[in-house]
């Protein structure tokens, strides 16, 4: 599973990491703006981990 936080938002952030999300390196530009980026976040699991 993947996301995009704000790269400017620490709390957000905070908050995948505890649930296990790590970035990964991916950046994107937001749209409307000429300087900031989000950045992706990954979840994975185990292969045979169920996913429900």
């Amino acid at each position: 599973m993947r996301l995009y936080v704000h790269e400017e938002n620490a709390r957000a952030a905070a908050f995948y990491r505890r649930f296990g999300f790590a970035p990964t390196g991916e950046r994107i530009a937001v749209p409307g703006s000429d300087s900031a980026e989000e950045v992706e976040y990954e979840l994975r699991r185990p292969v045979g981990s169920g996913g429900r």
